[in-house]
């Protein structure tokens, strides 16, 4: 009835004044009448708003989150719900108690519970407030899968008209309701009026009921708008989803299919309507599909929810598709099976994707299978950490070369993990003063440190070169390689070099001492006033001596050399005196030969230069001694020359040239090496050891520069080297070179104590001490040396380093760490010791200098000088 014609009846009742007792009744019966109406309007009006509020939650949960999780109701449904509240606000037509709540029922048996309030006054409230859901008889019903409505009581005990619905997608129950005494109300005073006021009723009875329907009329109206913008937001998401909306009837035959199935899949939906799900699809080829289909088929028929159901079908065009399938049954209010409502989307590409990522992991595996097979086979040990620095893999060798702690390469473990425990179990051979912590820690430091390679030693002595490389993706990737015969070879080598040394400086030792005590004696012989047929059988002497001293030098030069023990020293010095020097110690065999020995230097050389001049004079030496030896008539031609000068630096060239025997071309090609000589007869014939050249060769090395011969058989042979030097400006005078030595004098008595096994030594040192006015103490051993250090007073101890009972290093010891005044007296070792690292050890035992065997008597006069902070010692004018 449209309000203007109930309008107009009213009126014309009004007119009947004299029926106003069945006016009255009229009007009650009327507005209990209308109130009956218009509750069964408003039930069907709000079962179909919340139905579509249903469909319009359920499209908008599938359009903003697929994957509806319903143990996170925080989750998609919760974003979804907020949608939906924000559409009440806007909405007045439901009444002052009209509301929407929702439930969520999980499969861990939470509840999840959401009540909005209407008309502008909203409220939200998500919880698991299950006395809550107990008490909402239309949510359990919704919950159960029924739909329809219902007059009851809510949880405060308010007579409600309630409409409840289930949306299977999301498990998700939904309850509109309104207060039976808003809808009653209006009703109840119209009633009223009618009774008590039917005057009333007569005269402003179209006023009233104008009035009293237009609320309704407009309820109704906004209700109707409701439910259409519901509907059109439902019809615009299914639209545009990519995923498609379905139903079932209770025979489980399609009924329903949005628009968006066809344009997703190709398949006209027209030609589906009827049919059952099963045979629409492909025969499944495999039994394992088989049995899913078969399980599929029973679930829909045991009315079981699904979810993500994957078939495979074929397009219009005969293409195979796959599809994806979840549904929920749906039950009337009475539980009577009604069918299935469901959404599906197409999951071809995802599929193809799975598939291709699938071929493709199996052919990864089998790549890595193979490598793993090929790394196994490898003799040397293989391992791979990943960024983290976590094993990935490790071969067979690996765990071989560490087998205590073998049982720790699992993958995932860190290799400082790894390294700790065994270090822990005793893996590896850790070093002395080391505690386990220690040792990971320098262990990690060097891991960390990228393409780092070093060598490690195992509890069982073996030994591992170890290195490791940094991969582009921030992991690492190592070897081990067993170097343990490698090690024990170069342990051997060094042992061999180390019996070497000590061969050497024991021999060294014990052939340098008489030779000492033989050019000693024959200085202290050349001190005296002789006869010149004594002073030539004197220097012949000593001329011999120092013959078999530099043979011995020459073996522990070239010892030396070969450790690379030897370096150049460079000074300023006389050029021109050294060339004299050197040529005139080999004058007096010359002319005892009848032969010539002559010297050409450039007017142009510097006077001075800065270089090694002992190596120089050695290498001439060598050189002219050389000459001597193989030539027999005309002489020997000592020449030196500028080659080039580039501002201070410049190459100077020295020559020896003689008329000797030559040299062949075969016996040039192996003249500079150790211990070569032309012949076997060479050593028989003209003596020598065959070292003189290939040290020369080292020493010239050394000194930048190069060496060679040019030479014909029987026409004699040149032998020329050159040096890179540096042009002196200190002017160096010269030191005149005199047959006879000067003396030296002391200007103070000194009490000297003399540590000496050797009788001659002792009688040398002794002559010598004596000479220059000194009292002296002998005592043949270290321990007698100690005793007298603690009883007398000493000014000076000259030691020997080697003696029997106390060697003079232990000695020395001692006398440093007493208590007696001698405590820290000078002592200067006295030694034919002459290794290098031997006389670092005499210094480090606390002697103040070192002097060798036989006596240089400048430096150890000298050396007495510095330590007693005087000169006491000088030459006589």
């Amino acid at each position: 009835m449209k309000p203007k014609n109930l309008f107009l009846q009213k009126q014309q009742i009004a007119l009947i004044v004299g029926l106003i007792v069945i006016a009255a009744g009229s009007a009650g019966l009327w507005g209990w009448g209308l109130y009956n109406a218009a509750l069964e309007q408003q039930r069907a009006g709000l079962l179909a708003l919340t139905r579509s509020q249903a469909q319009t939650i359920a499209a908008v949960a599938r359009f903003d989150a697929r994957d509806v999780n319903a143990d996170n109701p925080e989750g998609a449904v919760g974003t979804t719900l907020s949608q939906v509240i924000d559409t009440y606000r806007h909405f007045e037509g439901f009444g002052k108690t009209g509301s929407f709540s929702f439930a969520v029922s999980t499969a861990n048996g939470n509840n999840y519970y959401l009540e909005t309030g209407g008309h502008k006054h909203l409220k939200s409230k998500l919880n698991a407030d299950t006395d809550v859901l107990t008490k909402d008889v239309p949510m359990q019903l919704a919950l159960s899968g029924h739909s329809g409505t219902i007059v009851t009581t809510n949880a405060n005990g308010v007579e409600i008209l309630a409409a409840y619905e289930f949306v299977d997608s999301l498990n998700l129950g939904i309850v509109g309701s309104i207060a039976i005494q808003e809808i009653r109300a209006p009703f109840i005073e119209t009633g009223i009026i009618g009774i008590f006021s039917a005057i009333a009723i007569i005269i402003f009875g179209a006023v009233a009921s104008y009035l009293l329907i237009r609320p309704l009329i407009l309820k109704l109206a906004g209700q109707k708008k409701a439910l259409e913008a519901s509907e059109r937001r439902f019809q615009d998401f299914a639209m545009s989803a990519s995923e498609w909306l379905w139903e079932m009837d209770e025979d489980l035959k399609f009924t329903y299919f949005s628009d968006s199935f066809e344009t997703s899949t190709g398949i006209n939906a027209q030609k589906l309507i009827g049919r059952a799900r099963q045979p629409i699809t492909n025969s499944p080829e495999s039994a394992e599909s088989a049995e899913v289909w078969q399980n599929h088929i029973q679930d829909l028929k045991d009315r079981m929810p699904f979810s993500g159901f994957i078939y495979q079908t074929t397009d219009h065009n005969d293409n195979v598709i796959w599809l994806q399938s979840s549904g929920q049954p749906y039950f009337a209010s009475d539980g009577t099976f009604l069918g299935y409502r469901g959404t599906g989307i197409n999951v071809t590409e995802k599929v193809q994707i799975e598939e291709e990522n699938k071929r493709e992991r199996e052919k990864a595996k089998i790549a890595q299978n193979r490598l793993i097979s090929a790394i196994d086979i490898l003799e040397d040990a293989f391992v791979l950490f990943d960024s983290n620095d976590r094993l990935v893999m490790c071969n067979e060798k690996y765990k071989q070369f560490y087998e205590k702690s073998a049982d720790l390469f699992v993958p995932g473990n860190s290799f400082e993990e790894i390294i700790r425990g065994g270090a822990v179990r005793g893996q590896y051979a850790i070093p002395e003063g080391y505690d386990v912590e220690d040792w990971v820690q320098e262990r990690m430091t060097a891991h960390r440190n990228s393409n780092s390679v070093l060598e490690q030693q195992l509890e069982n002595g073996r030994w591992l070169k170890i290195a490791e490389r940094k991969t582009p993706e921030g992991g690492y990737v190592g070897f081990r390689v067993d170097i343990t015969d490698l090690k024990n070879a170069q342990q051997q080598a060094e042992l061999a070099n180390i019996a070497k040394s000590e061969f050497l400086t024991a021999m060294s030792h014990e052939i340098r001492t008489p030779m000492a005590g033989i050019i000693g004696l024959t200085d202290l012989l050349l001190e005296d006033e002789l006869s010149d047929q004594q002073l030539d059988l004197a220097q012949g002497i000593r001329v011999s001596g120092q013959n078999l001293m530099a043979i011995l030098n020459d073996i522990l030069d070239q010892s030396k050399l070969e450790a690379g023990k030897i370096e150049i020293e460079n000074t300023d010095f006389n050029f021109r005196h050294l060339i004299d020097e050197t040529v005139q110690l080999f004058s007096a065999k010359y002319r005892e030969k009848g032969l010539n020995l002559d010297v050409k230097i450039d007017a142009d050389l510097p006077q001075s230069i800065c270089a090694d001049r002992l190596r120089i004079g050695q290498i001439l030496s060598n050189l002219i001694g050389n000459a001597l030896k193989f030539t027999e008539n005309g002489g020997t031609t000592v020449s030196v020359r500028q080659l080039s000068q580039e501002d201070d630096n410049i190459c100077l060239k020295f020559e020896v040239t003689d008329t000797g025997i030559g040299l062949t071309k075969n016996v040039q090609d192996k003249l500079f090496k150790p211990f070569a000589q032309a012949d076997n007869s060479t050593s028989r014939i003209y003596g020598g050891t065959g070292l003189g050249l290939s040290i020369s060769r080292k020493l010239v090395d050394l000194m930048h520069g190069q060496i060679d011969v040019s030479s014909q058989p029987g026409e004699g042979s040149t032998f020329w080297f050159t040096i890179l030097c540096k042009k002196s400006e200190l002017q160096v005078p010269d030191e005149p070179v005199t047959s006879r030595k000067k003396k030296w004098q002391s200007t103070k008595r000194l009490n000297i104590l003399v540590a000496e096994d050797n009788d001659i030594n002792q009688q040398i040192i002794r002559t010598i001490l004596t000479q220059l006015g000194h009292d002296v103490t002998v005592r043949e051993n270290g321990a007698d040396t100690v005793q007298s250090v603690e009883t007398d007073v000493f000014d000076l101890i000259l030691m020997d380093a080697r003696m029997p009972v106390m060697d003079g290093l232990e000695a020395t010891r001692l006398i440093r760490a007493g208590t007696t005044p001698n405590k820290n007296i000078p002592i200067i070792a006295l030694t034919a010791d002459v290794v290098a690292k031997n006389m670092q050890d005499y210094l480090e035992a606390g002697m103040d200098e070192v002097c060798s065997k036989p006596l240089d008597l400048p430096k150890l006069m000298t050396a007495m000088n510095t330590l007693l902070d005087e000169e006491i010692h000088k030459l006589a004018s």
